[in-house]
């Protein structure tokens, strides 16, 4: 009976961290749920699917370390969907014509 006080003890005694620690994880994952959404409205956009666009960024391929780079730029701007379909159209064309040139 005296270790369940203890512990019990113990816990309320830390119950505000604990608390703290429960609000910071939830709203780091509702952070993490919204930047996925970014993400997936706009590889659906320019026609990429999420796993193998994921997978082409684990592999440190061009193509796909070049837009995650760009998106999560225009998220932590907080541009909205919409607008950042339009600039990563953008983007993704002065990229490709700069190359063209420079060939």
């Amino acid at each position: 009976m005296m270790k369940e006080l203890e512990s019990y003890t113990r816990l309320s005694m830390n119950l505000p961290k604990f608390n703290l620690l429960i609000k910071n994880t939830i709203s780091k994952m509702k952070k993490e749920d919204e930047e996925t959404k970014y993400y997936l409205e706009l590889l659906g956009h320019l026609h990429l699917d999420f796993i193998p666009f994921c997978k082409g960024v684990a592999e440190n391929r061009d193509y796909e370390t070049l837009l995650d780079s760009w998106i999560k730029d225009l998220f932590k701007k907080n541009k909205p969907v919409e607008e950042a379909k339009v600039l990563l159209i953008k983007l993704r064309h002065e990229h490709f014509f700069k190359e063209d040139e420079a060939s």
